[in-house]
């Protein structure tokens, strides 16, 4: 109750403070004040902010936006409804949902767990909020750099999973990842990958971006799931064995072992592996182009694929062959062909880059028009070339990817999810902060 009283009587000030100095109230109220007050006070108000959101806030509203009717590029019509609510973009702007049962559970950027029934949407849904530990692993001078520090989520069987980037030491960062049972009273997680390594920010390339952290996830069973790891945009370690950054890894939760299964990975985000098949489907962000899927035919057969980052890329260094990118070049020749330099080619490239974010295999039921659908989201910044777009394909039994058609959506997907019961696709917009349901129309 102490911390409620205190939060309610900064809180207050706060409003006063605001209004003195006319600040504008359409953005959020903590970000608005670093101007006004030294960094130290800044960073304090911004945990308070963050401690509300975890320990204070009880449910999400949920409010019905948009009903419409979206056509591919080709023939095909869906129908779309979404909800939205600005917490999720202030609080995010990242949000990965997953169906467990008829439920469907929410992780957003800061870690902010939430579950709703899917069935019952209407005008209005609320999402209650899970308690959980998850920030207990993560310090909150972190969380307030990086309000986007949750990778990924998914959920096997009774089981939740989650990565997240973490601060290591002081300026090495790697990606972690958590497991726990699922109770929609407390979610009481553990470290299940903890790997003693990270990356540095200081490196011969002078660059760093905490983003490329990779974070996908694929569960095969309780023991063994595979997961990415990014190289922070350090590119030398994409093709250096002798550590796990830049990589797919198949992880042993049992044995508590790791094994790299493929390199030469700049920062998968979308991941799915086929049981039956044995096949493990992946998409890849290129640099200024050179976006990918790939496809790996027999990930456990303990030979390690390479897929050339950074030696061959379809995609050029940001700004191209300027002066400046001489020594990346040099360093990063990004070749256009793969299998000359003895790398893997994608199943299919992006240039320009549509920025992929999940990856999903859809039954045929979703769409009887299509066998073996494949489901891909993109982000990107502007609404053109595929970009906040969903992309289909349509496997061939050589494994190749035909029939593709862009579902233009106009916003930045981030996550997509299948819901076999209503035969629907649900997928989390970041512009405007919204969970969507796609439905092919009959």
């Amino acid at each position: 109750m102490n911390k409620i009283k205190i939060f309610i009587t900064v809180f207050t000030l706060l409003i006063l403070i605001l209004f003195t100095f006319k600040v504008n109230f359409k953005q959020d109220l903590v970000w608005n004040i670093k101007n006004l007050f030294p960094q130290k006070i800044v960073f304090q108000l911004k945990k308070l902010y963050i401690f509300y959101i975890h320990n204070l806030k009880n449910e999400i509203i949920l409010e019905k936006k948009d009903e419409i009717i979206i056509s591919s590029t080709k023939s095909r019509d869906f129908d779309f409804i979404s909800y939205n609510n600005n917490f999720f973009k202030k609080n995010g702007p990242k949000v990965f949902l997953e169906v467990y049962e008829n439920k469907l559970l929410t992780i957003t950027g800061t870690g902010l767990i939430s579950f709703t029934d899917i069935e019952i949407f209407d005008q209005k849904k609320k999402l209650k909020v899970i308690r959980s530990n998850i920030t207990s692993f993560v310090n909150f001078e972190q969380i307030v750099k990086n309000p986007g520090f949750i990778l990924n989520m998914k959920i096997f069987k009774d089981k939740i999973f989650v990565s997240y980037i973490n601060e290591l030491k002081k300026d090495c960062f790697n990606t972690i990842f958590l497991k726990a049972q699922i109770d929609f009273k407390k979610i009481n997680f553990q470290k299940i990958y903890n790997p003693n390594e990270c990356v540095n920010k200081e490196n011969v390339y002078g660059e760093f971006y905490i983003a490329e952290a990779g974070g996908a996830m694929d569960i095969i069973n309780e023991d063994q799931m595979f997961v990415s790891t990014g190289t922070f945009r350090f590119r030398d370690f994409a093709q250096n064995k002798e550590n796990i950054f830049g990589k797919i890894l198949l992880v042993d939760l049992k044995k508590n072992t790791q094994n790299i299964v493929s390199m030469g990975h700049r920062n998968v985000q979308g991941m799915h592996y086929d049981n039956e098949k044995n096949i493990l489907l992946f998409s890849d962000h290129g640099p200024q182009g050179g976006d990918e899927i790939n496809l790996d035919l027999n990930p456990l057969n303990n030979n390690i694929s390479n897929y050339g980052w950074p030696i061959a890329s379809y995609g050029e260094h940001y700004g191209g062959m300027i002066e400046k990118n001489k020594k990346k070049y040099e360093k990063a020749p990004l070749y256009k062909s793969h299998k000359k330099y003895g790398f893997v080619e994608p199943l299919k490239y992006f240039v320009p880059s549509i920025a992929p974010s999940d990856i999903l295999y859809v039954p045929q039921e979703f769409d009887p028009s299509f066998k073996n659908n494949l489901y891909l989201s993109s982000l990107g910044f502007k609404n053109d070339k595929g970009r906040r777009s969903i992309h289909t394909f349509e496997f061939n039994s050589n494994y190749q990817l035909d029939n593709h058609e862009i579902l233009p959506l106009n916003d930045r997907v981030r996550d997509i999810e299948y819901y076999p019961k209503s035969n629907s696709i649900l997928l989390f917009l970041e512009k405007t902060a919204s969970i969507g349901f796609l439905k092919k129309r009959n």
